[in-house]
């Protein structure tokens, strides 16, 4: 499971939502290798566990890094992409029919109707009291749930590193948003007590630290004001992924929810106003991360 450590918040606001990391166990490499070595920790797993792995590959850059690191390393999986039936995520998922083809790896596409998942499947996940600020996270409960079904492990290329800007003292830091709603698929695999990787770029305190240490992350981040345009943190994760793996095919950033954002919207105050105090979000400076990662506490 990802490096992170939660904490729910309760409905009374006795105790808010927050996030931590562990340390790291020795000095990282760079992200590249990182990447490689994350995947192998996965694999490992998968195997103690006996199961097979499945990435879920939406077609975004994410989870085709997490592809290239498990193919080229020689690791076997299988790639599931959920298909939207009005086909809102045509864009994305081409990329992800187009790479499965060219390397050969086995790829089920299960269909979804997004809008019917955001006005009502969800509510089974609401009434089971998994907290979420935004339909989203509920998507990715699911796709664990049909992994699960499928008695794999899987992987999902979150836990990528989006900064934004905030004025701390008077000083404009960069900082790392958490809604509550991110604890949801890690808190469905404790409850479920079952295995699975829904945060794959925060699967170990090494890969994490490697990312903050890459050259243009680093640079970037001794100017917070960089982060004031939250489009400039997406900006900065794609470079330092073409400058990694430079054969990687530059695409916009899409996510398939674009033609149901107005549904999404009206979901999520009903959602906010549901869970009221537990619908909080957490902020984390990177400083404080860094010297989580380090070992210092904070």
């Amino acid at each position: 499971m990802s490096a992170l450590l939660y904490q729910m918040g309760t409905p009374e606001g006795d105790q808010q939502f927050s996030i931590a990391f562990l340390p790291r166990t020795r000095p990282s490499k760079n992200f590249y290798d990182e990447v490689d070595a994350a995947a192998r920790d996965v694999a490992s797993e998968a195997s103690r566990l006996n199961k097979p792995i499945w990435v879920c590959f939406s077609g975004g850059i994410d989870s085709e890094v997490v592809c290239e690191s498990l193919y080229r390393q020689g690791i076997h999986f299988r790639a599931l992409t959920f298909q939207h039936t009005a086909g809102t995520n045509a864009y994305d998922i081409a990329y992800a029919k187009k790479w499965c083809k060219a390397h050969r790896v086995e790829q089920k596409i299960v269909p979804i109707d997004m809008e019917k998942f955001i006005r009502s499947d969800i509510d089974t996940y609401v009434k089971e009291g998994y907290v979420a600020n935004y339909p989203f996270r509920y998507l990715q409960v699911y796709l664990l749930k049909t992994v699960e079904s499928m008695g794999g492990l899987a992987i999902l290329g979150g836990g990528e590193q989006m900064y934004e800007t905030e004025m701390v003292s008077g000083i404009p830091t960069a900082v790392l948003h958490f809604q509550a709603g991110y604890a949801a698929p890690l808190e469905w695999c404790r409850r479920t007590k079952v295995s699975h990787e829904p945060y794959f770029f925060f699967r170990t305190p090494e890969l994490i630290d490697a990312y903050m240490k890459h050259p243009i992350v680093a640079r970037a981040l001794e100017y917070p004001e960089t982060f004031q345009h939250k489009a400039n943190s997406y900006l900065l994760k794609r470079l330092v992924y073409q400058s990694s793996w430079p054969t990687m095919e530059t695409r916009h950033k899409y996510d398939g929810f674009e033609k149901v954002r107005n549904i999404a919207r009206e979901r999520r105050i009903q959602l906010e106003a549901h869970f009221g105090k537990q619908c909080s979000i957490y902020t984390l400076p990177i400083e404080v991360m860094a010297k989580q990662l380090n070992g210092e506490g904070a």
